[in-house]
């Protein structure tokens, strides 16, 4: 897994290199809501909201459908960036 964005702050990106385990996500997803849309997760990791609904619809990154509306938790987000 290659290194991963994290926005932070306006204009701020943190890099973080794969780990073993989600703590370090963890804190970096700090401040960020508890429950993100696809939205909010492409601007974490600047990615296109796109690619984030297609590891939604395909089970790559865990998370709940509500209606037409795709929701997961930093939890969750922290464990697919960490490779779990």
């Amino acid at each position: 897994m290659t290194a991963q964005p994290l926005q932070r702050s306006a204009g701020e990106v943190i890099r973080l290199h794969s780990v073993s385990s989600p703590e370090p996500f963890c804190d970096a997803l700090e401040g960020e809501p508890a429950v993100l849309s696809p939205d909010d997760i492409a601007r974490i990791t600047d990615t296109h909201v796109n690619t984030v609904r297609t590891l939604l619809n395909q089970g790559i990154l865990p998370g709940v459908r509500m209606g037409r509306q795709w929701r997961t938790t930093r939890v969750q987000l922290a464990r697919y960036l960490a490779g779990e």
